[in-house]
């Protein structure tokens, strides 16, 4: 990719932002022409991400994402929700089975707590040199 995809980021959504809803669609079919020129549909994903962190950051909004070694862990995801407050959070949750078991939360994509046996496994593997 010729530019990196936070460039393309910011061009759409400063375009998104001053074009009226009903030309909406039309700068989508745009942006994929955009993207299709330079290269960069394959990482049209990780451009789509870029670009729902500058949203969510210009409406202080809260990206929370609850990642599980399976589904069926609603309590525990219920219990973790209500730790936040809901008026200003995006909630998503993932299955990751590398994670063994346990639960991970990244907030706006950090990770804040890693509480996955797949980190205490390699904390008590870890070997010091």
């Amino acid at each position: 990719m010729k530019y990196p995809a936070i460039i393309f980021a910011k061009s759409f959504y400063k375009a998104f932002k001053e074009t009226p809803a009903k030309d909406h669609e039309k700068l989508f079919v745009n942006f994929a022409k955009i993207l299709n020129k330079y290269g960069a549909i394959k990482n049209a994903g990780v451009i789509l991400n870029e670009i729902e962190k500058i949203y969510s950051e210009d409406r202080g909004i809260t990206r929370i994402r609850i990642e599980t070694a399976r589904l069926g862990d609603q309590t525990r995801i219920k219990k973790i929700k209500s730790l936040f407050n809901k008026k200003n959070c995006v909630f998503s949750e993932k299955v990751s089975p590398n994670i063994l078991a346990g639960v991970k939360i990244r907030i706006d994509d950090e990770i804040v707590i890693d509480n996955s046996m797949q980190r205490r496994l390699k904390n008590l593997f870890k070997i010091d040199a």
